[in-house]
């Protein structure tokens, strides 16, 4: 029903807000988000202390690397390469033995 350009609702059809979130909430996303901090808190730890062993990452074969007297670009291009076979056997694990 429309009158002057506003819709009307019946109020039989209106959720309520405590209704939306109970609907909207998924168990899983805790577990996920707990999972996803414990994974960047090691991720942080590891590039604190062992920031200086890992100082040929970025500096791979096929980095792109261009720098002018005002514009430098870089593109890691072989560093994320490396990233994402490690996190695609790491997750392939996890999946494996789960």
């Amino acid at each position: 029903m429309s009158y002057g350009g506003v819709l009307l609702i019946k109020r039989q059809n209106l959720v309520t807000f405590k209704q939306l979130v109970i609907v909207s909430m998924n168990p899983g996303i805790g577990k996920f988000l707990m999972i996803a901090g414990v994974v960047i808190f090691a991720a942080g730890l590891l590039f604190h202390f062992g920031g200086s062993k890992l100082g040929w990452f970025g500096r791979l074969p096929g980095d792109i690397r261009i720098q002018k007297e005002n514009f430098s670009f870089y593109a890691p291009i072989t560093s994320m390469i490396l990233v994402s076979v490690v996190l695609t056997l790491i997750l392939y694990l996890i999946r494996k033995f789960k």
